[in-house]
């Protein structure tokens, strides 16, 4: 679709809840104190802030595609320039809507009072300005060269491979006539790696300047300034900008499928012939697809999975790992020890101080690196499978994923012996379609009837997702009402904890043991009555779900087994630290305070 008509489409709908804000300046406010209208104004507020998240999205897409039609008539590398582009924060993730939706308020106001009528919400409005320059990524592929070893009878024999990473002077080795497989020193060659240099767009994003929406308008900004700041204060007085910011631009935990060129089936059967160490690697790995939020520079402090992933930071970026930091997490939770762990925590020290391999060597486990010899810019890695795929942490897709990436340099944790192939084995292993890798590291074809004799069931321990009941499916929707009731407008930290809360009483002695007893007993929540009519969303669902999985926490303690909202009752905010009659405050989540039992 059109991105222009999409957000004529989104903003016909956008823009009635704008306005229906605006009206609301129209009216008296009684700060700090919460009105039926300052609730409606809310539920504008949140329905306009899903709507404008739309055009952004249309927007964001949009720019990247000028992007990659620039590269394609340029005839310059994509996957490099898309990098460039994806490895940059959204610029309108994070967005202030109270600051957005003031802004448009102070124009609408400001050309109503000036007898200018205003049609149309934001559409068509440059939202990111994007800068590109010409760069280019040098790399040194290292070469790989056969190695020789003299053996009892006085001659030189393959033994195997080595690899030249500098300009190095190496025998010249010759086959020894009548021979064969014995070979003598003839000379001296220089041999050394081969530099590519691979030259690509780099993209930098802006979002755009409130000068530069007003100017869209045919205002300058000064010009609007104090009622600006005026609707700014009014909504600020009620709402947190916290509370919006977390309900857009919401990654989900979400299951994947294996792109149409491997099947899960085909994934199966290479973790099938693996040795036990490759197959935990990579069962792990397979696990956490679609499991585990991209945020760059995120790391992890030990193995085992961080229940805080997918909840928001202090800087309201959600919580989750970089590329280098899903490779060194995997291999933390795999059992590996710090000598091994601490060289993973970045492209740079994986480049550094792990063992060089070719193409033609990788092994499930080996890593894979894009690296431009520097600490910033374009780099990154992931894990290799098979058949070219490598799971690795996505930028671009917001999370773990399978794909083919065109990394250049393969590296592996541990020094490795090269297996030598002679006369036509090479060609044999190939084109063969099983093969098994012995104690000793050296890949060997096999049969079917081989395979078929070693196939071992893959271990099931590691999941991705469970099987629920139906039981368990009514309590998650159930509980996803009451998050709806509860904490619409408390973002997407606010849903956990008040999730969290529901938990903990199920889980406690002092509470009934079922989500529908602990949701509707007498006494507790308010307006339960309304529950049935509410449809829940779709990321409220899903945060329900990992919350009643356990697979996600943000208060992380049993006990605290209560929560309201101060400011309603007793007009003090969340972060007083008030304790409310017997129950000890314990933390504040946006507007809601939360106290121990």
């Amino acid at each position: 679709m059109d991105v222009r008509l999409l957000k004529q489409r989104v903003l016909g709908g956008s823009l009635s809840l704008i306005m229906a804000v605006s009206s609301f300046f129209n009216t008296k406010m009684i700060v700090n104190a919460y009105t039926d209208a300052q609730e409606e104004m809310w539920k504008n507020l949140y329905n306009a802030t899903k709507e404008i998240e739309k055009v952004f999205i249309g927007e964001y897409e949009a720019v990247r595609q000028r992007l990659v039609d620039k590269v394609r008539d340029e005839k310059l590398d994509e996957t490099l320039s898309l990098m460039s582009f994806d490895n940059q924060k959204n610029p309108l993730v994070g967005t202030n809507y109270i600051e957005i939706i003031a802004l448009y308020s102070a124009i609408k106001k400001h050309c109503q009072l000036n007898g200018k009528e205003i049609k149309t919400g934001f559409a068509g409005i440059p939202f990111i300005s994007m800068e590109v320059t010409k760069e280019s990524i040098t790399e040194d592929i290292p070469a790989l060269i056969p190695k020789y070893e003299v053996k009892n009878d006085g001659y030189f024999h393959k033994v195997g491979n080595e690899i030249i990473k500098e300009e190095t002077t190496v025998p010249v080795y010759t086959e020894i006539e009548g021979l064969k497989g014995s070979y003598e020193i003839t000379g001296t060659t220089k041999v050394a790696p081969e530099e590519k240099t691979t030259p690509y767009l780099k993209a930098t994003l802006e979002r755009s300047s409130f000068d530069t929406i007003a100017e869209y308008f045919g205002l300058t900004f000064s010009a609007i300034e104090d009622k600006y700041k005026e609707y700014y204060d009014a909504i600020n007085s009620i709402l947190n900008p916290k509370t919006l910011t977390q309900n857009t631009f919401i990654e989900l935990r979400r299951n994947f499928d294996f792109i149409s060129e491997m099947s899960v089936d085909e994934l199966n059967s290479y973790i099938k012939n693996m040795t036990e160490e490759q197959r935990k690697i990579i069962l792990l790995a397979k696990t956490f697809i679609g499991q585990i939020p991209y945020q760059w520079g995120g790391k992890a402090e030990m193995g085992g999975y961080n229940n805080s992933w997918w909840t928001y930071d202090e800087n309201g970026e959600q919580r989750g790992l970089d590329c280098s930091g899903f490779v060194q997490w995997i291999y933390m939770t795999a059992g590996y020890s710090p000598d091994i762990t601490s060289k993973l925590i970045s492209t740079s020290s994986m480049a550094d101080n792990l063992y060089d391999i070719p193409e033609s060597q990788l092994q499930p486990g080996d890593i894979g690196l894009l690296y431009n010899g520097q600490g910033e810019g374009i780099n990154h890695c992931g894990i290799y499978v098979g058949a070219g795929y490598f799971i690795h942490c996505s930028s671009k897709k917001g999370t773990v994923t399978l794909s083919r990436f065109p990394f250049k340099y393969y590296k592996s944790i541990t020094p490795r012996v090269y297996f030598t192939i002679d006369n036509n084995s090479e060609e044999a292993y190939y084109d063969n379609d099983y093969y098994t890798i012995s104690e000793d590291n050296a890949i060997k074809p096999i049969s079917e009837e081989e395979f078929l004799a070693e196939e071992e069931s893959i271990s099931s321990e590691y999941i991705s997702d469970i099987d629920l009941s139906s039981e368990d499916n009514k309590s998650i929707y159930l509980l996803a009402q009451l998050m709806t009731h509860e904490a619409l407008n408390q973002g997407y930290n606010g849903w956990v904890a008040v999730g969290e809360v529901v938990r903990n009483r199920v889980l406690s002695k002092m509470f009934p043991s079922s989500y529908e007893e602990v949701i509707y007993q007498e006494g507790q929540f308010t307006g339960t009555s309304e529950l049935k009519t509410i449809t829940p969303s779709e990321e409220i669902l899903s945060v329900a779900k990992d919350v009643f999985l356990g697979r996600i926490s943000l208060l992380n303690n049993l006990n605290v087994l209560y929560f309201r909202n101060p400011k309603i009752t007793n007009n003090i905010p969340a972060t007083a630290q008030v304790d409310w009659g017997e129950h000890t405050w314990f933390t504040a989540v946006n507007e809601h305070a939360f106290y121990l039992q």
